[in-house]
């Protein structure tokens, strides 16, 4: 059976500019201009959350998420957008949004 993506619709945006602890069915938009972000994302009721780079600045401080485990995953590409969510395995996964390439209608 093919794996599908669950769909993020109404997701809420919070803005967080220090380290802070992921929550289910929120997209943070994290500021690192003033130093590195480390987002805690290795809670087992955890399943979907999404992480942008508000202010353009993961390239010079990186957003680090902390999954457990020793499972870390790092954030360092200037504009970066990730929507993260567990597969049907409790594996986490990831999209990766291209915000460069982003309009308005």
């Amino acid at each position: 059976e093919d794996e599908q993506i669950p769909i993020f619709k109404d997701l809420g945006r919070t803005y967080k500019d220090s380290n802070f602890t992921a929550s289910n069915g929120q997209v943070f938009a994290v500021n690192t201009t003033s130093g590195s972000v480390i987002v805690d994302a290795s809670s087992d009721d955890l399943v979907n959350f999404g992480i942008c780079d508000s202010h353009e600045k993961f390239n010079n401080n990186s957003c680090i998420l902390n999954f457990g485990g020793g499972n870390t995953f790092e954030l360092d590409t200037r504009n970066d957008y990730f929507m993260f969510y567990r597969d049907n395995n409790g594996s986490w996964r990831y999209v990766e949004l291209d915000q460069d390439d982003a309009g308005a209608v």
